[in-house]
């Protein structure tokens, strides 16, 4: 079993305009409840077992309530082979090691 997890207090989130959830033609449009309602703490977890596919999930207080009004889910779920989910680049405070000659 792989566990890896990141937790943020703080978090901030926009929209991609015209984008599905984000005013695309036929979609609902999240963009101000992103820019207003999603702050933290959020958190991202995954679990990966006997090699298989990752299971993750996304959290944060507010989006976890809308996704559970408008899917069910407890949050974003996410089923992933590796690096699918979350790329190293993307995680709060990475650095890219320094190569050494």
């Amino acid at each position: 079993k792989n566990t890896t997890a990141y937790n943020c207090d703080k978090i901030r989130c926009s929209c991609i305009p015209e984008r599905m959830l984000c005013g695309k033609d036929g979609s609902i449009d999240l963009s101000d409840f992103l820019d207003q309602a999603i702050r933290g703490p959020g958190g991202f977890q995954c679990t990966q077992k006997n090699g298989g596919a990752h299971d993750c999930a996304f959290e944060e207080p507010e989006m976890d309530k809308l996704i559970r009004s408008l899917i069910g889910d407890s949050s974003i779920l996410l089923d992933c082979q590796a690096g699918e989910c979350l790329h190293e680049t993307q995680v709060p405070g990475y650095t890219r090691p320094v190569k050494q000659i």
